[in-house]
């Protein structure tokens, strides 16, 4: 009878190279879908009160700068934290265009928080000034009601008490991220490759053990996959496609038939590289 040990390694080994296998091609699809990505959007024309166009420009344009990145860091692990990133961007442009006037304008308007919190700062150390540009600040902020206005706040003005020192969200959007990712029909890339990226991301021990290798009792630390890679490849193309589709939609940009076309190029060559046959030799 095999020892147990010796098959997991056999099937552990079999899974890296079907890995290996995979990045030539995840990444040849990957560069072309880029390239089309990139020129779809040029010339393209934003209305002053299209906030959703302007918050979809720009995701796009986000997703494209990490496409260049995992592509540039190759096998290097951190391509996680962008793909990471890329599915964060991605499940909130969706969520966002589930309303798509009120959830971007709140994303646009967020800004005025971030500046009303760094000259709150210089109002501290006694910039001139500073005092009137935050009042200023306030009255543009409560112009979109209590969209930007913390829990407490809310609390605290129906009670008829004074509101915290900053009444302000900590972020644009009020759900947590799998709350957001579930209302886009995304929660099993939460509890999958974001779930395992966000392990690597945040230093957890289970995150720094896929790095760890022991070999005749020395451990060495190796956080170079190409299982990680693949993921990452595989999963900047679903981001980026996704975002392109939105785009596309939106704009009106009549992309829909190639981006489809090169989608499915990219799934049949994965489906014919999974179906080859195994290696019996085990």
């Amino acid at each position: 009878m095999r020892n147990p040990a010796d098959a997991l390694r056999a099937d552990l080994s079999h899974i890296e190279a079907e890995a290996a296998a995979m990045i030539p091609i995840a990444g040849h699809h990957l560069h072309g879908l880029r390239e089309f990505c990139d020129s779809m959007v040029l010339g393209v024309n934003i209305a002053a009160d299209d906030h959703f166009g302007f918050m979809a420009l720009n995701f796009h344009a986000k997703q494209l700068h990490h496409v260049e990145g995992i592509l540039r860091l190759e096998s290097h692990a951190d391509t996680a934290l962008l793909a990471r990133s890329m599915l964060e961007g991605l499940c909130l442009l969706k969520w966002a265009a589930q309303e798509p006037v009120t959830r971007p304008l709140t994303w646009r308007a967020f800004s005025l928080v971030i500046d009303w919190r760094t000259l709150r700062k210089d109002v501290a150390v006694g910039v001139p000034e500073a005092d009137a540009k935050v009042h200023q600040l306030e009255e543009r902020i409560a112009e979109h009601g209590d969209d930007l206005l913390n829990s407490k706040a809310i609390d605290s003005r129906s009670r008829g008490v004074p509101p915290p020192s900053d009444p302000y969200v900590k972020t644009w959007y009020k759900p947590q991220l799998r709350q957001i990712f579930e209302a886009v029909g995304a929660s099993e890339l939460y509890d999958g490759p974001y779930y395992q990226m966000s392990e690597w991301h945040h230093w957890s021990a289970g995150g720094l053990a896929q790095a760890m290798r022991f070999d005749d009792q020395m451990m060495s630390f190796s956080p170079r996959s190409p299982m990680i890679q693949t993921a990452s490849l595989a999963n900047a193309y679903q981001c980026l496609a996704e975002t392109a589709q939105l785009v596309d939609e939106h704009f009106e940009l009549n992309a829909a038939a190639e981006i489809a076309e090169m989608i499915n190029a990219f799934v049949a060559e994965h489906a014919a590289l999974s179906a080859r046959p195994q290696s019996n030799d085990r």
